[in-house]
């Protein structure tokens, strides 16, 4: 997964170095995500949210599923391309960041599009923008964030194949061959 490559910029010591024991087969899958906020937050727009975080610097916190998650560099991306500073407040994985959100205690998060689709759907949340340059099949409605003043702006969390470096090359073309017609499967395409 994503976290498996963004890990070694986190993490001093790990049982295994990235880079160098492992080679990649194939991508799987990528997932954007949705800027969701909570119905009781002011911003109904992400135009509105970023002059709110800029008339009040580190003052509006958001949640993220934890330090270095998907979700949390997607913040921190936001962060940077739109020149604003949220309050980062890291959970123990996307559970208890939706948990946050949906209480009203935290009032901005981003997360995986299924973990909160259908809370915006129920009006339980407020969706602002989608992370991906163009807009989701599972969520069409929404905007991408880059399509909204933010140019550039692309965070996804995505999962894949790797294998131990050393796999024999005809091994690792027939893996690559085998688990992309797989994904083309009708039924795995749908979902």
């Amino acid at each position: 997964s994503s976290s498996h490559a963004i890990n070694p910029a986190v993490y001093r010591k790990l049982p295994y170095d990235t880079e160098k024991e492992f080679v990649p087969i194939t991508l799987t899958t990528l997932a954007p995500h949705l800027l969701v906020v909570h119905p009781s937050f002011a911003a109904t727009t992400l135009k509105e949210l970023i002059a709110m975080a800029k008339a009040k610097p580190g003052a509006i916190p958001y949640v993220s599923g934890g330090i270095g998650s998907s979700t949390h560099l997607a913040g921190e991306l936001l962060k940077s391309l739109a020149g604003i500073d949220l309050l980062h407040v890291p959970t123990k994985g996307t559970g208890p960041a939706v948990t946050e959100i949906l209480s009203g205690r935290i009032p901005i998060t981003i997360a995986t599009v299924p973990s909160v689709l259908h809370h915006v759907k129920a009006g339980k949340l407020r969706a602002l923008g989608l992370t991906s340059t163009r807009r989701s099949a599972s969520a069409p409605e929404y905007l991408p964030i880059a399509d909204q003043g933010i140019a550039g702006y692309e965070a996804a969390s995505w999962h894949g194949a790797l294998a131990p470096r050393g796999l024999p090359d005809a091994l690792l073309k027939q893996l690559n061959r085998d688990i992309n017609a797989a994904l083309l499967q009708d039924a795995n395409k749908e979902r």
